[in-house]
């Protein structure tokens, strides 16, 4: 009944050129020799209803056999390839139809053609990995003879992506756990162990530690003005310089010793080293990080503040010692250039104390127990009193008299720096109204603004409110800045500035000389005084060298139009200095030391009848 039929003979399916790439997307789908699944029979079930056929299958084709993930109509899981129908179709990675094996010289000798399951019809659909590679097919299988019309064409490739998307969505899934139980452990940005993993790794660290009686070392650091750069640069900048510092901290400290970013930009170093002191390490970090960062083709640098502990000395557990470091990274000043600073009891009471004195100023502040004293400037060669610095004052009944600069220090890293400054800037410009009352006459009031004052977006509005509410002219306010605030972003601060301007509000520089005294940027700045650190003023009559630093100073300030201000003067001898090298207004002892409101009111009207 066969006398039909060609020659028994079959052809076997090429090999792909693109056949190491392709098994490599089967390996990775996980998927050969698992267990049926429903989600795959329902397709295979349904193919089989849909078109009337005997058998589907969804066939994965290997290395040396194609291995069936679903069957309907058949026992078979799998086949030797060189007989696989499928292999066609992964090689050419189309469409093969066949409507009679018996009939086309390439299969009619097939072993599947002649015996079990004797097929007649096939028709099978690639399927592709994740990467895009034919790993098998959806395939029909009938024993009869049969065409198959172009819309039934299409409901079978339609069928086919649906087993295709299962395929890789299941790979998907893999990869999304892996990737989600990666981020449990590592950085996403750095691919730097994060806090979890350095915390557990610095536990396994302690456990040898004590076991061997070594010593571990930890280092934490943040980048200095890290917030400004990302304002200055934008985002992706700062990811860059992120990446940039994980890969060379890497480089200079290579296992055991792990390197890991704590939170946000902050870094973490376990160090193993017996050898290694924490002074050592400290240097060595301030060395790493001090060289130039390359970033978008621009040559970056960057500081940090790094604190750095040590077990067992300072800590016997991990939460301590990573608690110790952070401790001894805090207290670092602003700066632009990388410090650190080692961990020692000491700042554990400071720690106790910065957590008491905030607690107390909070409390002071909402309930009016802060004051300010006046301490008076005078113009050098009228000798008149022309205004006045606001000094913050506070005496708490459980602290005792708090210093200003601890106040302020304290304040500065938390959100009551605002309420303080608010509090001052009031104050002092109600006070300053008052005294036109008393002598008949405006004096100016000089008023320190901190770094995180300037940059608060609301600050010309606060300010403008303030003087509407006191009837102070913004004329008579002076806001006196410190250098290292003005630079820590510059536009940001040019920008401030003159926005104030139309107020009438001037600028100071405070403490000029003791910062970064850079010419170059007072250009830049709408400032109209200079205010020269008292330490200077002391020393002039003991040094030269003092003497031609402060003649500088104030022949630089007349060059740019500004006036000068001297703090500090307590000596006849240091006015008479003054008044010779051309300084514009004095301010110190010599006058009057800082004075209460009521006090420095009395001190004007008897100035007014002196």
């Amino acid at each position: 009944m066969n006398n039909h039929q060609p020659p028994n003979r079959f052809k076997p399916a090429p090999m792909p050129r693109f056949e190491a790439q392709r098994l490599t997307d089967l390996k990775a789908l996980q998927i050969l020799d698992t267990e049926a699944e429903e989600r795959f029979d329902r397709y295979t079930q349904l193919a089989a209803d849909l078109f009337q056929v005997p058998i589907a299958l969804v066939s994965l084709v290997d290395a040396e056999r194609q291995w069936f993930k679903s069957a309907v109509g058949t026992d078979l899981r799998e086949t030797d390839r060189t007989i696989s129908l499928c292999g066609h179709v992964v090689a050419a990675d189309e469409i093969l139809v066949i409507e009679d094996a018996l009939r086309d010289p390439r299969f009619a000798g097939n072993p599947l053609v002649q015996c079990a399951p004797q097929i007649r019809f096939y028709a099978g659909v690639p399927l592709h990995g994740a990467a895009g590679q034919p790993v098998g097919t959806l395939c029909l299988i009938d024993h009869q003879p049969r065409h198959l019309a172009q819309h039934e064409l299409a409901l079978l490739k339609q069928l086919a992506a649906l087993v295709e998307s299962e395929l890789q969505r299941q790979r998907h899934i893999d990869q999304l756990r892996a990737e989600i139980e990666r981020s449990a452990y590592f950085d996403a940005l750095t691919s730097l162990p994060n806090r979890r993993l350095l915390s557990d790794r610095l536990d396994f660290a302690l456990e040898l530690a004590s076991e061997q009686q070594q010593r571990i070392l930890v280092a934490i650091f943040d980048l200095n003005n890290f917030s400004t750069f990302n304002k200055s640069f934008g985002r992706a900048a700062g990811d860059a310089l992120l990446r940039a510092i994980a890969e060379r901290l890497t480089q200079e400290f290579p296992p055991p010793t792990v390197v890991g970013r704590w939170r946000d930009d902050q870094f973490m170093l376990i160090v193993f080293q017996n050898d290694l002191s924490m002074e050592a390490l400290g240097e060595r970090l301030v060395r790493c990080i001090g060289r130039p960062f390359r970033v978008d083709d621009k040559m970056l640098h960057v500081g940090a503040k790094i604190g750095v502990s040590c077990y067992p000395d300072d800590a016997q557990d991990s939460h301590d010692l990573i608690q110790h470091a952070i401790m001894a990274m805090r207290p670092n000043p602003p700066a632009t250039e990388s410090s650190f600073r080692l961990y020692t009891p000491a700042l554990e009471r400071n720690r106790v104390r910065y957590y008491h004195v905030l607690r107390r100023l909070r409390r002071a502040i909402a309930v009016g127990q802060l004051t300010l004293a006046f301490q008076p400037e005078v113009e050098i060669a009228s000798g008149c009193l022309v205004g006045a610095e606001a000094l913050l004052r506070w005496h708490d009944p459980e602290l005792g008299q708090v210093p200003p600069d601890e106040a302020t220090a304290t304040a500065e890293q938390t959100n009551v720096t605002h309420l303080l400054g608010e509090h001052v800037l009031r104050t002092a410009c109600q006070q300053a109204a008052r005294w036109r009352e008393v002598c008949g006459r405006r004096l100016e009031v000089a008023v320190n603004l901190t770094a995180t004052q300037l940059y608060r977006p609301d600050l010309v509005k606060l300010v403008a409110d303030i003087l509407g509410e006191s009837g102070l002219a913004g004329s008579q306010l002076i806001l006196e800045l410190t250098e290292s605030s003005l630079v820590e972003d510059i536009d940001t601060a040019v920008e401030r500035m003159q926005a104030l301007k139309p107020l009438g509000v001037r600028f100071a520089i405070d403490d000029f000389g003791t910062g970064y005294s850079s010419f170059a940027y007072l250009t830049q700045l709408p400032v109209s005084r200079l205010k020269i650190d008292r330490a200077f003023i002391l020393a002039v009559s003991e040094s030269a060298e003092a003497a031609k630093v402060v003649s500088g100073l104030v022949e630089l300030a007349y060059r740019l139009q500004l006036d000068v201000v001297a703090e500090g003067v307590e000596t006849p001898a240091q006015l008479a200095f003054l008044r010779q090298i051309g300084c514009n207004i004095a301010q110190g002892y010599y006058f009057s030391p800082p004075l209460p409101a009521e006090q420095f009111a009395d001190y004007v009207a008897n100035w007014k009848s002196a």
